[in-house]
């Protein structure tokens, strides 16, 4: 590795050290954790460069030691990742219906038994006419062209909460009549899909006849 190369390890390094303790001080737990990750990738890369450096002129090694100083922290991301995967500490993520822009619906708790088959039942149970038929209870406005989708979120083993949340189209405001009837009922159909309900459910909007 040349000097240019060299310093642009290092600008790198330091650029990317700034930008971990921005997010820090922007965040709690989380951003202590990504502050100490810096401040370990750091420390492996002035590491890297002290072994490869030792490496270099104590040993007489090839041109080749300079691959060291990036691929200690390289490497210690890969395997931190490695290991993530492996302990199953990750988000799940299942989709049914067809692809919707999120519009920031409450989520729905669900058990640890709530699989894709169930998230496909919730949605079954959510076009069925006689959904949109007591959503008119709830509402003045059309509802002919409403289009849902849902999707459920399985964090990894650090997090027992389940959930599911609902798209729509068009676009719901929150706070608004439709919006609390297609929570209400929602919540409903997701209890009825889930083989041990546990979420109290949304709470019931005024009829309006």
């Amino acid at each position: 590795m040349n000097r240019p190369n060299i310093k642009l390890t290092f600008g790198a390094a330091i650029f990317t050290f700034f930008l971990l303790t921005t997010e820090a001080h922007a965040s709690d737990t989380t951003g202590a954790f990504v502050y100490m990750l810096g401040l370990g990738l750091i420390a492996l890369l002035f590491f890297g460069v002290l072994l490869a450096l030792v490496l270099k002129f104590a040993f007489k090694c090839g041109h080749w030691v300079w691959v060291i100083i990036p691929a200690m922290p390289i490497g210690a991301i890969l395997l931190l990742l490695l290991i993530q995967f492996l302990s199953g500490n990750y988000d799940r993520n299942y989709h049914s219906g067809p692809d919707l822009e999120y519009n920031g619906s409450t989520s729905v708790t669900v058990s640890a038994d709530f699989k894709q088959k169930n998230l496909d039942r919730a949605l079954t149970l959510i076009n069925e006419p006689s959904f949109k038929k007591a959503l008119a209870d709830y509402t003045d406005e059309p509802l002919s062209n409403y289009v849902f989708a849902v999707d459920l979120t399985a964090p990894g083993k650090r997090e027992a909460r389940h959930y599911v949340t609902i798209c729509v189209r068009p676009k719901v405001e929150v706070n608004t009549q439709v919006y609390e009837g297609i929570m209400y009922l929602f919540s409903k159909a997701v209890a009825a899909a889930d083989p041990h309900p546990c979420d109290s459910g949304y709470p019931e909007p005024k009829k309006l006849r």
